[in-house]
């Protein structure tokens, strides 16, 4: 098979990709959308009836942001890439992590966030602003600190070491 063929049927599988998921993602919405409609119209009356609607609110809503996060994958880069990107177009704003997940598309959106501090990136969380409630995030600048960049290039320059003093000489059996 040649590379023109093969480049073609990978792209074509994606956009068949991206078209599943959007479906989903659709199907999902439309039936968050109807549990919605249902509960206004007919009210809810018993304990029974609000636990359920809830329960089921719930597990619909999951569904909805997973495929969401199926889509937001497509869209390339690593999870903590995606995360910066959105934070960096939502400087200031208070984020909750359901959404980093949802633009992530990796349940690990904390990790890659915790990954983005230390690299620098002035990212706020409970831990360091009171106001912000757990789970919440928040760009709060551009521009990274240099002090944590300092720490984070000398912590890889010593992984790549292998933990090694910059001046200890490398023994070499013979």
């Amino acid at each position: 098979m040649n590379k023109k063929h093969s480049g073609e049927e990978s792209a074509h599988r994606l956009a068949l990709d991206r078209l599943l998921l959007l479906e989903e993602f659709k199907r999902q919405s439309d039936d968050v959308n109807k549990l919605l409609e249902d509960y206004d119209l007919h009210g809810v009356a018993t304990e029974a009836e609000k636990a359920e609607f809830w329960e089921r609110f719930a597990v619909e809503g999951a569904e909805l942001v997973h495929a969401f996060s199926g889509i937001s994958r497509l869209q390339g880069g690593g999870g903590r890439e995606r995360i910066l990107s959105f934070l960096q177009r939502h400087i200031g704003v208070v984020v909750d992590g359901i959404v980093l997940y949802a633009v992530s598309g990796v349940s690990e959106y904390g990790r890659r966030t915790r990954e983005l501090r230390e690299m620098g990136w002035k990212i706020s969380t409970q831990e360091n602003d009171p106001l912000l409630k757990p789970g919440q995030y928040r760009l709060d600048s551009l521009e990274k600190d240099p002090q944590v960049v300092e720490k984070y290039e000398a912590k890889t320059r010593r992984k790549k070491r292998g933990n090694k003093p910059p001046d200890e000489p490398e023994l070499r059996l013979i």
